[in-house]
This record gives C-alpha cells, sequence and structure tokens, in this order.
C-alpha cells in the first residue's frame, strides 16, 4: 500500500460505494482521477428549507469538514465545484491536510446567495486540481448566454509528469446550467452557447481537439435535449469530441437512478417537495480518453429514507468520481 494510499483509509467516506472496474486486462500508466460536486452553497442555509435536515446540522465548518474527509478519501487529481460560495474557506482546511491542492473560481454575476442575510459571498463554479501532479496551462470564464451573465470556468492542464501515453494538454470546463424544470429552452440555450465557446478554443489551437472533460450540475435528466446534443453535438463534425457520459457507460448506458434527492419545505416554496433524479454528469471525449472505471452511487437504502442532505453527508448533491488515462496522441499542443 502506498503512502498516499494509507492516508486516504484514514479518511472515510460518508457511504460505502462500489467501485466499477473497467480497466479489463489491460495496463494503466498514469491514472487521473475526477470528482463532480454540486457541494451546496452555503449561503441557502439559512433558508432552513430541508424537512429532515435542521440548518443546525449544517454550519460552515461541519460541512467543510464533511467535504475535505471526502476529498482526502478519494483523492482527485481535479474537482469540479457547483454552488462553491465557501471556497477559500474550503481551501484553507485542504491547505492542512498537507496536498498541493490550487483552484480556479468563477463567481456567479447575481449570485442569489447575495439577497440572505449574513451570506459569505457570491457562490459559483470552481475547478481545483492538483498542482503537484498537474500544470495549470489556462483558465477563463466561457459565457453561457448572450450577455455572459452566467459562465462556465474552463481550465487547461498538463501533466507535469508526462505519462507514456500522452503528451498533451487537457481540458477541463466545470459547468451550471439553469435551474427549474421550465427552463429547459434556456438551458438549450446555455448548451450551445458553451459548446461555441469550445470551438473557438479549438479554432485558437489551429482545430487541435485536445482531451477534453465537461463536467456540472445541468438540472437537466438524461432525456433532456440538452444533455442530448452535449452527447451528440459533435459526432460529425468533429468526432474527436464526441462526448461520452462516464457514468452511462459503466452501467450498459443508462445514467444512475439519482444524482442529488432533497426533500424540502418552506415559506419560499409554495408546498413540501420530494425530487430524486439525475442531473450530474462528467461528460469526457472517449477518442482521447480512456474510462477506467467510476466510483458507483450509493442507494437509497444506504441514504436513508429522509434524504440528502444530511448529519453525514454535507450536500443535497452526491459526488460523482471517475477514473480516466489520456489516450496516447504523439502531439504536443502546447
Amino acid at each position: 500500500m502506498s503512502a498516499e494510499t494509507s492516508q486516504a483509509a484514514n479518511y472515510s467516506s460518508a457511504y460505502t460505494r462500489e467501485y466499477r472496474d473497467l480497466t479489463g486486462a489491460f495496463s494503466v500508466n498514469q491514472k487521473l482521477r475526477f470528482m463532480q460536486w454540486n457541494v451546496l452553497a452555503q449561503g441557502f442555509i439559512p433558508l432552513d428549507e430541508f424537512v429532515h435536515c435542521s440548518s443546525s446540522l449544517l454550519g460552515l465548518d461541519r460541512r467543510c469538514d464533511q467535504v475535505v474527509r471526502e476529498i482526502l478519501h478519494f483523492r482527485p487529481d481535479v474537482i469540479c465545484l457547483q454552488e462553491a460560495d465557501f471556497i477559500h474557506h474550503l481551501m484553507k482546511q485542504l491547505e492542512a491536510s498537507g496536498l498541493s491542492y490550487c483552484f480556479q473560481f468563477s463567481p456567479k454575476v447575481d449570485s442569489a446567495c447575495l439577497g440572505i442575510p449574513d451570506n459569505i459571498g457570491p457562490d459559483g463554479s470552481a475547478i481545483i486540481y492538483r498542482s503537484d501532479r498537474l500544470q495549470l496551462v489556462q483558465s477563463r470564464e466561457l459565457p453561457l448566454d448572450e450577455f455572459a451573465e452566467r459562465s462556465a470556468l474552463f481550465c487547461e492542464f498538463r501533466p507535469i509528469v508526462e505519462p507514456v501515453c500522452s503528451s498533451s494538454t487537457f481540458y477541463v470546463t466545470s459547468a451550471h446550467l439553469k435551474a427549474k424544470p421550465s427552463c429547459f429552452n434556456i438551458r438549450l440555450e446555455q448548451g450551445r452557447h458553451l459548446l461555441k465557446s469550445l470551438g473557438q478554443l479549438a479554432h485558437e489551437k489551429h482545430f487541435c481537439y485536445p482531451p477534453l472533460f465537461i463536467c456540472g450540475d445541468f438540472n437537466a435528466e438524461p432525456h433532456e435535449s440538452v444533455i442530448k446534443m452535449l452527447l451528440g453535438a459533435f459526432s460529425q463534425n468533429n468526432p474527436e469530441w464526441n462526448l461520452h457520459s462516464a457514468y452511462a457507460e459503466a452501467n450498459l448506458g443508462e445514467e444512475p437512478e439519482f444524482t442529488t434527492w432533497k426533500i424540502r419545505e418552506s415559506k419560499r416554496l409554495s408546498k413540501r417537495t420530494e425530487v430524486c433524479h439525475t442531473i450530474d454528469y462528467v461528460l469526457y471525449s472517449p477518442q482521447s480518453v480512456q474510462l477506467l472505471g467510476v466510483w458507483w452511487i450509493p442507494n437509497r437504502h444506504h441514504i436513508g429514507p429522509h434524504g440528502l442532505p444530511s448529519s453525514r453527508f454535507p450536500s443535497d448533491h452526491l459526488n460523482l468520481i471517475a477514473d480516466f488515462e489520456l489516450r496516447r496522441t504523439g502531439v504536443d499542443d502546447g
């Protein structure tokens, strides 16, 4: 057991999770582990909307500690977060762990958190990465609408220790699309703007298509148009970026039963609502990336009848964890 594996064993995950290994018999040169997580903005906690989880159980220090324990247990190389208004508090705790994590943050324009008393700032998307393994080449915001009122966070990375299988940089995007079922047309437009921006990046690279990962809370179930578009947009014109969903690939083409499960009631809501569905995704380009495996979602029995968040788990969304290897490209994209 490596020192890092031994340290990870000291930090237990909130739930026992099954690892679905897709490597078969082939050897792995260098694994890249991704974590996708809408961590639930601390600014929303005072609304006290979760029926079975009092806001007294969701204090900032407690939740930061729980998020850090998940990170230290799984040791991801790249972490894509949404609703990350407590990113600076989180990074202080991560720095204390001794791991070399750095981050980029894109605050949300007109964040709803800012309208709530005693908020700690705007929520937004973040990308955390291990700076001892990855070099940040560039970071920028990709507009999700015509007026750039909402953006996705984009980073380009290069492995510091070049794997035998690749000499390429790779792209990572953390996105949070518009909520509410009735806003499906807005989400579709946001997806189109995201793909347009990625296409412009490829143009800047002289139509080079590095390995691509798009992670996020898309607020869209698998049957929705924006998901179908993201999974099929590049298939004809740019097959290098023909995206697949990591969790669907690990489950015979089917997404998990749910990635978020919340039971809420408050003055802001017209009635008690229970929502349990899949809206979070890890998308990747299989032409240049090999999916090695995923940590599967815990089932309802393991979570219990009261849903999320809970005294054990700090968010109303589950974290997705997937392992990849960059395929050999033979091209230096720098």
